[in-house]
């Protein structure tokens, strides 16, 4: 694990994931300030200015039917205009009804409002707001050039006439009487609805901040555990890594680790040193470190074989032992193979080469020994000494009985313990030849001759000297 990833792990969990939830809200936050509350705005206001051109849809769907009934001489067109201004004069909509409709002439004559009774009869074309705009004007000539439209100006609401407020004014004409329907909203009204949206988001806000910090103690008590666990963990996988570091480095055997590099027909061509212990650049005798360097860098008159005998080994996925002599060594090792990962090959190989050379001489003498009693014209056999096992023995001890394996007093007497008259340990214990005669079964009598070779090894010789007895 690198010092990085040690700074990163050492961050408390709870701030982990804090501070990125924290962050999300923030940037959540904002863009509902930045980007849906002027939605919301537009959306609200597009709605409103659609509502009241729909509402003085009604109020002058109302004005056709009195006309209608003027025309057709059910009322008369005074009766008829005066029916209209008092049924348009009481409706209302809006929270508590408190919008209303008015209506005005092409001249910019006031013909009926509801709210101030003392305008009607007079000429709003001198009616100004606060900021001097003469709206009624505006109102006239919207509606006699484009027959509908809308007019923003100032005005005081019915339940406070002294202050005066934004508002927005739909006029449409009527033209059979040259009327002038006209209604509007507040401007503040929908600015209202927005600060209420506003602080119902700034209360979802501040609940969820309320949420983190809950959150928050809830993540402090449970991530001192967790970390507890982790920091633990994380010892215990540092002291197992210097364990293995220093098992490696302490080996008497060397340890190579490669990474194997197939072809793209997944055959293995090459293997590439990830890891090595001291142990095997003593072993190999290799004095500069081979960790990064290609098998067929390394040794390239022989990789091939090399490669050959992994892709033997591999199918059976246990580890694999086995002595093998080495040419690019000139040395014997005996080797365990295994694969500790996919992909992964690991070898650990000890030096051998003395052993099977000690095998090798050994060998030899006991084949030269066995030449040399083959030759003998009497009964002949090289034993250990101590167990008395038989090592070899020539033709003739085998036509006695005796049988490479077992022990000479099981062979030639049957019996489970040696012969009382050896003389064996003495031959050990003074390194001097032992010599005696014995009558053994039917009447025949031996010579019996022990003779120390080397450390292990002695040799037994039996001759038969019943007729010199006799």
């Amino acid at each position: 694990m690198t010092q990085r990833d040690h700074k990163r792990y050492d961050v408390p969990i709870r701030i982990q994931v804090l501070i990125p939830s924290a962050l999300c809200l923030a940037v959540l936050f904002v863009a509902l300030f930045w980007a849906a509350v002027p939605f919301v705005h537009e959306q609200l206001f597009s709605i409103k200015r659609d509502m009241i051109c729909e509402l003085t849809e009604t109020a002058w769907y109302l004005l056709q039917q009195y006309q209608s009934r003027a025309q057709s001489g059910e009322i008369t067109l005074a009766e008829a205009q005066w029916r209209a201004l008092e049924r348009v004069r009481a409706m209302r909509y809006g929270p508590e009804s408190r919008d209303y409709f008015w209506i005005l002439n092409l001249s910019g004559k006031v013909l009926m409002h509801p709210i101030q009774r003392d305008l009607e009869g007079t000429s709003g074309l001198d009616i100004t707001d606060p900021y001097g705009k003469r709206f009624v004007e505006d109102m006239v000539r919207t509606a006699n050039d484009e027959e509908d439209g809308l007019v923003e100006y100032y005005w005081p609401r019915p339940d406070n006439p002294d202050v005066p407020v934004p508002k927005l004014s739909y006029v449409r004409i009527f033209k059979p009487w040259d009327w002038i329907v006209c209604t509007g909203i507040y401007v503040d009204d929908i600015h209202a609805e927005i600060d209420q949206i506003t602080r119902r988001l700034q209360f979802i806000f501040l609940g969820c901040l309320a949420i983190l910090a809950v959150l928050a103690i809830w993540l402090s008590l449970l991530s001192r555990r967790i970390e507890h666990r982790r920091r633990d963990a994380e010892q215990r996988l540092a002291a197992g890594e210097r364990q293995h570091r220093t098992s490696l480095e302490n080996m008497v055997c060397g340890f190579v680790l490669f990474e194997l590099i197939p072809d793209d027909s997944g055959k293995i061509v090459d293997a590439r040193v990830i890891q090595v212990n001291p142990a095997a650049l003593q072993i190999t005798n290799i004095t500069a470190d081979p960790t990064g360097l290609l098998m067929s860098d390394l040794f390239p008159d022989t990789v091939h074989i090399r490669m050959a005998e992994i892709e033997e080994i591999i199918p059976a996925g246990f580890p694999f032992r086995e002595e093998k002599f080495f040419v690019e060594f000139g040395r014997w090792f005996e080797v365990l193979a295994f694969m500790p990962q996919p992909n992964r090959f690991a070898i650990t190989f000890t030096d051998i080469t003395e052993r099977k050379n000690s095998e090798d001489k050994i060998a030899k003498e006991l084949s030269l020994r066995q030449m040399l009693i083959d030759q003998l014209p009497c009964a002949a056999m090289i034993l250990k000494k101590g167990t008395r096992e038989i090592v070899s023995c020539n033709q003739i001890a085998r036509t006695m009985g005796a049988i490479p394996g077992s022990t000479c007093y099981i062979t030639f007497d049957g019996q489970n313990e040696p012969c009382p008259f050896c003389r064996a340990p003495e031959s050990w214990e003074t390194g001097r030849p032992q010599r005696i005669e014995v009558e053994h079964h039917e009447g025949k009598w031996c010579e019996c001759i022990w003779i120390s070779l080397s450390e292990d090894l002695y040799v037994h010789y039996i001759f038969d000297i019943t007729e010199r007895k006799t």
